[in-house]
């Protein structure tokens, strides 16, 4: 007789999830509490400010509200509505969260509006150091030791230090550096792009190609290349620092020798370091070190018997004694010769901390100054190509002015082409390739046109390139920029000048090595400023 069949499963009853209304905008006094009810149908349960209703003629309704919020209903599908005064707290909470977002809408909008104008207001930075504790291009050090990538350093400025926010990238010639400090008020950023190259070794007499520093012989009146008949067993030593005088320009290389000491924090002031005599009757200390990389001795003359030598070093990497100060180098020494033909560029921005505040924004590029050949340049072209950087806004546009906009940094490529002859040079380019750390913004179809500079004869070749002449941009000898950033067409002018190291331009027919130089455009719904460094 075969078994009994097995009785069916019972159906588990319905369970639905319930959508408790403006959930998100409940505190905690509305927000039902945790835990189970059973409802019977037709009846309703209050859970704080939520009321739960079970259908009539139907199942009871088993409502569960989760520690996460949530509420199911099994059986019946339970319905969920606000109490009066849950709605109550509701609606202030919802006009509390647009409050919030008009606010963050409003000061976004005068950001915006703030970078805006800065970047329509770009400036240089200075050259040369004039006010105390602003930003000039000789404030900013860039060395590059050996096994080592570039390093940039703010002198005669405390508080500069390399920051942990990103920058975009340059490539593979040209390195990129941000540093960053607080003022009050603001932050202050910095951006730089660098083709600083290694140092290489050559003979301690060449490292700096100063025919005065001390050769392999005694002789030190020998040309460099003279192999006299004698070779000397001594070699001179070199002054380093004379008594009172810094000694920024020599100890200062990038390679700096371990028996000094580096420069401390800002907070932390000035670092002394004393150099002891060995008894009381002296008053030179020496020892054994290197200088540039070449092993040798550094010797010191305070004066005065049983008086250490002092070396003081500011937070910004400046070293003075009131000593005088040399190094022998060992016989036939190599030592580090820096990269001194390099170039740089990149921008300054001043940020408020308050959204109604002045943004700042300065620009540069600098290198090694070139000088006019004394005789004719050959008539020809030159192609310099290199990176350009810099920040964008395109603002947004209503009835009521600017209502938000979207604002961001920019990489590029640099071409420019230059045109030399006796009488008439000239160079235009453009920047292309556009990056930018702004996802929100499509940059990859932008452009800025470097319109034609005519620079006139080869005597102004050395000097800055002249400002816009031509302001009318339908005009075939405009002189500005022309900026295509996607349905927005800026004009603006371009500065720049040619660089190349001290030896180059003495040469007949030399062209320059390098250009540098800043760009801006705007219009009412867009602004955009950078600069650029490119090589032949």
């Amino acid at each position: 007789m075969p078994p009994d069949p097995m009785p069916p499963e019972p159906t588990p009853p319905p369970v639905a999830m319930v959508m408790i209304p403006d959930a998100m905008y409940l505190d905690e006094d509305n927000a039902p509490a945790a835990g189970s009810m059973i409802i019977a149908a037709g009846d309703s349960y209050t859970n704080n400010g939520v009321m739960f209703d079970c259908p009539a003629g139907g199942d009871a309704c088993e409502v569960e509200v989760m520690a996460d919020g949530s509420v199911t209903s099994t059986g019946g599908e339970a319905m969920a509505t606000l109490t009066d005064d849950a709605m109550v707290q509701v609606a202030q909470a919802k006009q509390d969260a647009q409050d919030a977002a008009d606010r963050l809408a409003e000061m976004h909008r005068d950001r915006i509006i703030g970078k805006d104008r800065a970047l329509e207001s770009a400036s240089n930075i200075a050259q040369t150091s004039g006010t105390a504790g602003t930003l000039e291009e000789d404030d900013i050090s860039i060395s590059r030791g050996a096994g080592a990538g570039a390093s940039v350093r703010v002198m005669d400025i405390a508080g500069y230090a390399a920051s942990s926010e990103p920058i975009l990238p340059g490539d593979a010639t040209w390195s990129a550096h941000r540093l960053m400090r607080s003022v009050s008020g603001a932050t202050q950023h910095l951006f730089v792009y660098t083709d600083i190259g290694p140092p290489t070794r050559v003979q301690f007499y060449n490292w700096d190609g100063d025919p005065l520093t001390p050769r392999r012989y005694e002789d030190t009146t020998l040309d460099a290349a003279t192999d006299p008949a004698t070779a000397a067993t001594t070699i001179p030593a070199l002054s380093l620092v004379a008594t009172g005088t810094p000694v920024a320009t020599l100890f200062n290389r990038g390679n700096l020798d371990s028996n000094f000491s580096s420069p401390g924090p800002a907070e932390a002031g000035n670092v002394v370091q004393r150099f002891p005599m060995a008894t009381a009757a002296d008053q030179v200390v020496s020892f054994k070190g290197n200088f540039n990389g070449a092993p040798g001795t550094y010797s010191c003359d305070s004066g005065t018997a049983d008086q250490a030598c002092v070396i003081t070093i500011t937070p910004t990497g400046t070293y003075t004694s009131p000593d005088t100060w040399t190094f022998t180098p060992e016989l036939n020494s190599t030592a580090w010769r820096n990269d001194t033909e390099f170039m740089s560029f990149g921008w300054w921005l001043q940020e408020p901390n308050s959204s109604d505040g002045t943004y700042t924004f300065q620009y540069y590029a600098d290198g090694n100054d070139y000088t006019a050949p004394p005789g004719t340049i050959a008539t020809g072209t030159a192609t310099y190509s290199g990176r350009a950087a810099g920040k964008f806004v395109v603002q947004e546009i209503g009835d009521e002015g600017v209502t938000g906009g979207e604002a961001g940094m920019f990489t590029a490529a640099a071409t420019l082409t230059a045109s030399f002859g006796a009488a008439a040079n000239s160079i235009s380019g453009s920047i292309s390739g556009f990056q930018s750390d702004n996802a929100n913004v499509d940059v990859s179809g932008w452009s800025v046109t470097l319109h034609r500079k005519a620079l006139g004869a080869q005597a102004n070749l050395p000097n800055a390139f002249p400002a816009i002449t031509e302001t009318d941009p339908s005009r075939a000898t405009y002189d500005g920029t022309t900026a295509t950033l996607g349905d927005q067409t800026l004009h603006g002018d371009w500065a720049g000048e040619y660089f190349g190291d001290q030896n180059t331009g003495n040469v007949r027919n030399a062209y320059p090595l390098g250009v540098g130089g800043t760009f801006q455009a705007d219009n009412e719904g867009a602004s955009i400023a950078g600069a650029f460094g490119a090589r032949r």
